[in-house]
């Protein structure tokens, strides 16, 4: 009988240690699985909000550069009656200063919209005194004027670019 008992306590035990650690792992393995697909699905929904982000910031930029060659086509239209080396070169250079703001990424811009109203609010002020120019007897002044405001426009843009 003595010997039964001992038997049986040695079944418990070896059953135990077995069981146990076989227990231990299979647990184990099904966290470390279930983690796994957490992480997964969050992986998952980071790459979805980067993709949608990036989607943003290229519909933004296209954007962008459309207002930019609008802005580029109305002034070339203003100027039209106006036959001078001072428009050929006035042109030129508005037209690199609009090339230099379409190249700034469109992520940046969005982060800084104080940027965006500031330069819509300069190249606005351009256009206006382009149309003066056009509609002008006296285009000597204005002329100035608006050479005047390219090159600060220019100069804002070239900061934006390298702070950004």
């Amino acid at each position: 009988m003595a010997g039964t008992i001992i038997g049986v306590i040695v079944a418990v035990v070896v059953t135990l240690l077995i069981a146990v650690p076989v227990t231990c792992k299979v647990a184990v393995d099904k966290k470390v699985r279930k983690d796994a697909e957490i992480v997964g699905t969050a992986e998952d929904k980071a790459r979805n909000i980067l993709d949608e982000a990036l989607k943003a910031a290229e519909t933004k930029k296209r954007e962008t550069l459309l207002e930019v060659k609008e802005e580029s086509l109305r002034t070339k239209n203003e100027l039209e009656n106006i036959n001078s080396d001072w428009k050929d070169k006035t042109l030129q250079s508005f037209k690199i200063v609009l090339d230099k703001i379409s190249m700034i990424p469109a992520y940046k811009l969005d982060r800084h919209s104080e940027i965006v109203n500031e330069l819509t609010e300069k190249l606005n002020e351009i256009h206006e005194l382009f149309q003066k120019v056009a509609g002008s007897p006296e285009q000597g002044e204005l002329q100035s004027h608006t050479t005047l405001k390219i090159n600060q426009l220019r100069n804002y843009v070239q900061t934006i670019k390298s702070t950004l």
